[in-house]
């Protein structure tokens, strides 16, 4: 290597005096390099810095470390371009001296994932992952096959292992080793799903086809927003048939899915291989969408396929007839180990009476409690459980309102008054908001509990603030009786809709008017955000009802109903169902965000005054001016029950954001709430990995809120959870247990 010191004072000044027969050639070719390299340093240009860098790169090069030490010289003076190529000279394993120079040095590089990769390097043993996506980043930016080696080998035996394994496969993706990828994302910490997200995403944009569908199968498996975002905005659709008619089949696409999977045969392939997680996850879309004629032909040799959550109270007893005459009992066990706590009950009294016990020793001890417990429960189902009655000082109430938090219960009279309860203890709020006109028509809770708002009878809608029950905004443009309010998932919109035929979109608090659309119909009853908040449903005097996209509210489809007009409206932000009541009492459920007609049911006994969705997306209540409250499953409305009726009719219908408080008021003003949390819980079906409320129901207990009658209803429900997770570990292959007509997976 050639060194400053091989040359004397009087040799290089010799050299300047043209005296070069002193030298031997390949010293004048080192002196001629190193010139350069000096040279380079004083120009210190961006392609200057860039060109020392590749001479200090190559380390096989005898004058590297004079062009390090050029780099070091410029990065002392402050040069930016010289610090930013010295922390990427320094990720070589090589340049060990050159790391610690920079990191005790008050340099720092433009990109600061930059040091926080070279100090994770020098780290003893790393082991927080917080830093984990801006790794990431440096580890694509700066990527070299030494960087890969030097990342696994340090990784090991660390936390950071799996992480360096899944950056290094996806960085290296091809289509060989995409289906390894999907079945490693399941086993994946949250922080490792987002890295890997990050990672794919990045090679996708590089152009890399193996990258793209790498998320489409993300999207496929695990229905992640993040990813269909980016998808959707590169406008990708798979090549391979198979993997596009998944893809249009879960982004919904259905009239492009059923252009590539006419006769569903690639939707019926990934079923009958897909594990039972999956499988729900293709039954759930195929519910939300319409598209279930194709579950019919599963296992077609046996007869129809039908699933827990999907047989009617008819098919319950028609399977357990079934089994008891064949005498299955051991089928019989297996079936009440997964069917809701109702049909389990029904099924252990069976037994009971069969005088049968499981073949296995350890399930015995088990066995026999739950079918003592299913012993004491009543024939009839828990009714939901009166908690308190409220007086309000009005006789006409005509809105109820549930804060998100439970703390307060509002009505809205006829009157100029709205009455406030706090919750649990029913204790009223004094002053109670008022306005100037009276009728208050609809009352919404702000998504975070802080404002109240109110549609009044003189059109304005007034955003109350809960801790004074002061007016601050008062919102005008409505030409009419305002009849239905909600927010946007994110709190920061109000839509509004009534009688003068607009629908409008309000900036919440402020009040600002953004969006307003006028239609046909000029009395509007309800409207309904759905699709993710993508989208408004609007019903009213028409035979039909409209999709509006949201915010900027252009009709994109028409959905013929009730001719005689549509009143009422149910569904969630984060679901495609939409859900009406029309004058006719028919109730009808459709795909709202591709108008595929799904089910009808009906027509009820009396008009309906409220339709609520429950969150889990499955039941339906319905409340009818006869004072009659009943539940449907969306899946299967057939299996509908009455679960309450009582003496005076309803008047406003009120039902919580978790589901488990319902208020109703009656005409004398009295109001009741009702927790129904019990009835919920008897017809709950687990899904696969799904945690069950078991903490909720002990708390219950200890604090003496399950009403007597109720209890023995409660410690089966108890002892049923605990005994159905016990192992709590998810079976990976679906069983089959054959009841003739069709056949159960379970």
């Amino acid at each position: 290597m050639v060194t400053s010191s091989e040359f004397s004072e009087s040799e290089l000044l010799s050299l300047l005096e043209g005296k070069k027969h002193h030298f031997l050639p390949d010293q004048l070719d080192s002196l001629t390099k190193i010139g350069a390299i000096l040279l380079l340093e004083e120009k210190a240009t961006e392609e200057a810095v860039f060109g020392l860098y590749q001479i200090a790169e190559n380390t096989s090069s005898e004058f590297s470390h004079f062009a390090r030490e050029a780099l070091m010289r410029l990065a002392s003076k402050e040069n930016q371009l010289a610090i930013n190529v010295l922390y990427q000279l320094a990720l070589k394993e090589s340049q060990q001296g050159l790391r610690q120079w920079l990191l005790t040095s008050p340099y720092t590089p433009q990109d600061s994932s930059l040091k926080i990769l070279l100090e994770w390097l020098l780290e003893a043993s790393p082991q927080k992952l917080e830093n984990l996506p801006v790794l990431t980043h440096a580890f694509f930016q700066y990527y070299s096959p030494e960087l890969q080696n030097t990342l696994l080998n340090r990784s090991r035996n660390t936390p950071f292992k799996r992480w360096a394994h899944l950056i290094s496969t996806i960085f290296n993706l091809n289509e060989s080793n995409v289906p390894d990828l999907i079945r490693e994302f399941n086993t994946l910490s949250e922080k490792e799903r987002n890295v890997a997200i990050i990672a794919l995403i990045t090679k996708a944009r590089e152009g890399n086809p193996s990258a793209f569908d790498a998320l489409a199968y993300l999207h496929i498996h695990y229905d992640l927003p993040a990813v269909i975002e980016f998808l959707e905005g590169e406008h990708y659709t798979p090549q391979d048939p198979k993997l596009r008619a998944l893809y249009l089949f879960f982004t919904s696409r259905l009239e492009e899915y059923l252009q590539t999977d006419f006769q569903n045969a690639f939707l019926l392939d990934a079923y009958q291989r897909a594990d039972k997680s999956f499988r729900y996850r293709i039954l759930q879309q195929a519910r939300q969408t319409g598209q279930v004629s194709w579950l019919q032909r599963l296992g077609a040799e046996k007869g129809e396929v039908r699933f827990l959550a999907d047989l009617s109270d008819a098919e319950w007893e028609t399977t357990i007839k079934h089994l008891v005459q064949a005498e299955r009992y051991e089928d019989l066990w297996r079936l009440a180990q997964h069917a809701s706590p109702y049909w389990s009950t029904v099924i252990l009294t069976l037994l009971t009476s069969k005088n049968w016990y499981p073949s296995h020793v350890a399930e015995q001890e088990g066995f026999r409690e739950l079918c003592e417990l299913a012993q004491d429960c009543a024939e009839t189902l828990p009714k939901p459980s009166l908690v308190k009655t409220l007086f309000a000082l009005e006789r006409q109430i005509s809105s109820l309102a549930i804060h998100p938090q439970e703390k307060f219960l509002a009505a809205g009279s006829s009157g100029q008054s709205i009455f406030i309860w706090e919750l649990p203890e029913g204790k009223p709020v004094f002053p109670a908001p008022a306005s100037p006109y009276p009728n208050h028509r609809v009352l919404l809770f702000s998504e975070n509990g802080e404002y109240l708002v109110s549609a009044g009878g003189d059109h304005r809608l007034r955003v109350f603030r809960m801790s004074n029950q002061s007016v601050i905004k008062t919102f005008e443009g409505h030409r009419g009786q305002v009849k239905s309010m909600h927010f946007s998932q994110d709190g920061k919109l109000l839509y509004s809709a009534g009688f003068d035929g607009t629908v409008r979109v309000w900036r919440f608090p402020m009040g600002t008017e953004l969006h307003q659309t006028s239609l046909k119909e000029k009395e509007i009853f309800s409207i309904l955000p759905f699709s993710d908040g993508n989208l408004l449903a609007v019903a009213g005097y028409s035979a039909e009802i409209k999709i509006l996209s949201l915010p900027d509210l252009r009709q994109v489809l028409t959905i013929p109903a009730c001719a005689e007009g549509n009143f009422f409206l149910a569904g969630s932000a984060s679901s495609d169902i939409l859900i009406a009541s029309g004058k006719d009492r028919i109730l009808r459920a459709w795909n709202g965000k591709t108008g595929n007609f799904l089910w009808q049911f009906g027509p009820l006994t009396s008009p309906p005054v409220g339709l609520f969705l429950q969150p889990d997306g499955e039941h339906l209540m319905v409340g009818t001016t006869s004072g009659m409250l009943g539940f449907l499953r969306v899946s299967n409305p057939s299996a509908a029950s009455q679960i309450l009726v009582q003496d005076s009719p309803f008047t406003a219908l009120s039902l919580s954001a978790r589901g488990n408080l319902i208020s109703g008021a009656n005409d004398a003003g009295i109001i009741h709430l009702w927790d129904n949390t019990l009835y919920l819980w008897t017809r709950f079906i687990r899904s696969p990995g799904a945690p069950l409320p078991i903490h909720d129901l002990e708390e219950k207990l200890n604090e003496g809120k399950i009403p007597p009658h109720d209890l023995p209803w409660a410690k089966f429900i108890l002892a049923f959870w605990k005994w159905i997770s016990r192992y709590d570990v998810e079976v990976s292959e679906p069983a089959l247990i054959s009841v003739g007509e069709f056949d159960i997976e379970i």
